[in-house]
């Protein structure tokens, strides 16, 4: 009988499902990365798009200077948008143990804390090799 050798990482720990993303406790970045961006394009397209894109900050023209509307003047647009963040913001915190959400809970969007984590363990694994 022949046994897989992993580093800390346990397949039969790991949440293999369609209804939750998969959990990342700070092992093998590069297959939690892979398997997160496929679940935030499954779920909804753009939950993987508030990451790529910039984050939302609704905005008006007052006085030929751009400022930040006040919420009582969101736009059903806006109102959209700012969900789709704090949905990937969800989902990407869900997954993460309390060592890697304690990594990115300064971050203010989800676009920060995926950077936060690409920083954080692509370095490490390109230190490594």
């Amino acid at each position: 009988m022949s046994r897989i050798v992993t580093t800390s990482f346990n397949v039969q720990n790991e949440r293999l499902s369609t209804s939750r993303p998969s959990f990342f406790d700070g092992n093998v970045y590069a297959y939690w990365k892979v398997r997160m961006i496929i679940y935030l394009q499954f779920i909804d397209y753009d939950l993987w798009l508030s990451i790529e894109n910039r984050h939302h900050k609704p905005t008006k023209i007052e006085n030929n200077i751009m400022i930040l509307k006040p919420r009582s003047e969101y736009t059903n647009g806006d109102k959209k948008l700012l969900s789709m963040e704090a949905k990937t913001m969800n989902t990407k915190c869900c997954a993460l143990s309390i060592s890697e959400f304690n990594r990115t809970t300064s971050c203010k969007n989800a676009r920060d804390i995926w950077h936060a984590l690409e920083i954080t363990h692509e370095r490490t694994n390109q230190v490594n090799e």
